[in-house]
Formats: structure tokens, sequence, C-alpha cells
């Protein structure tokens, strides 16, 4: 769903993801360990499914040198961990004019 920054609920650009991520299967953005294992389907073991606002996220960052296990990861704030993310490196966290312009540039 996406909301603006005042609460606003945007119908068409919900769709317009929900069309993006619907064509994608779970394995398409599932990732391996650093021994070949699918992560996803164990992190919903372990933390249980995730929420509007949540992600799986590595603590610490690959990014910042973590290992890419299934002991570093924690469920996390999708807001707080993408903002986080976006200050290590070239990551950007845009609103949909930003989203847009890019785009379409």
């Amino acid at each position: 769903m996406v909301i603006e920054k005042k609460g606003n609920i945007r119908e068409k650009w919900d769709f317009s993801i929900q069309c993006f991520f619907g064509v994608a299967s779970v394995r398409s953005h599932d990732i391996e360990d650093e021994h070949g294992k699918l992560m996803f389907n164990r992190c919903i073991n372990k933390f249980g499914e995730l929420a509007d606002d949540e992600m799986f996220g590595f603590e610490p960052s690959l990014m910042l040198g973590g290992e890419c296990l299934l002991s570093n990861i924690s469920k996390v704030n999708i807001h707080v961990h993408l903002s986080i993310l976006a200050q290590l490196g070239k990551i950007e966290v845009l609103d949909k004019d930003g989203l847009l312009s890019k785009a379409f540039s």
C-alpha cells in the first residue's frame, strides 16, 4: 500500500505496486545464505509473518560487512531500516514524485 506523508492512501500507486509484485515469485526475491540455502521461508519460520511495515534485515548490514546468515537477520521496521541503509550507500528511499522522476527521466 502506498501512503503519502499526510497518511492518504493512493489507490493508483497501490495498484501499480500490486501489479509489479503480483507477477514476481517469492523465489525471484529470495537470497541464499553462505551455504546456498534459501532464506525467506526460514525467516518466516523463525520470526513469523511480516506486518505491512516490516521487512527482514541483516544486522549488521551486508554493506557493513555482515555475513549472509540466518542468525544475522532480524524483523525490522521497513521505513527505519531502509532509511538507515540509504544513509550507508547508494540505496535511495524515494517518495512517489522522486520515483516518477527517476522512472521517466
